[in-house]
């Protein structure tokens, strides 16, 4: 049963971890959803772990977190290797900053 009352088949539920309770519906999601009024919903796309919609809390292979998104690791300026959702290798002369969501200029 949805929050707002009423019914759906166990086959239109998605992202429900586990047993579908027939009166509380999910009580968890698997990865890539999250719990909303007893019904999982999928986070943003290339997120594979988040609270709400739009904060995601970790992301595919090759994305970075940053500001609770997903970026692509080549769409941060100057990163050149991802791993775990940081930036691991920037462009020579430039390191990653303590986030590990930025390749910032190093002073040598």
């Amino acid at each position: 049963m949805s929050w707002i009352g009423e019914c759906k088949l166990t086959t239109e539920i998605k992202g429900c971890k586990g047993e579908i309770d027939k009166e509380y519906g999910c009580r968890e999601c698997s990865e890539g959803y999250y719990l909303i009024n007893k019904e999982c919903s999928k986070c943003k796309e290339n997120c594979t772990r988040c609270s709400i919609k739009n904060e995601c809390n970790s992301c595919e292979d090759e994305y970075i977190l940053k500001n609770k998104e997903c970026i692509y690791y080549l769409d941060i300026n100057k990163c050149k290797e991802a791993k775990k959702n940081k930036c691991s290798k920037c462009s020579f002369w430039y390191g990653t900053n303590e986030e590990g969501n930025e390749c910032n200029k190093e002073v040598i």
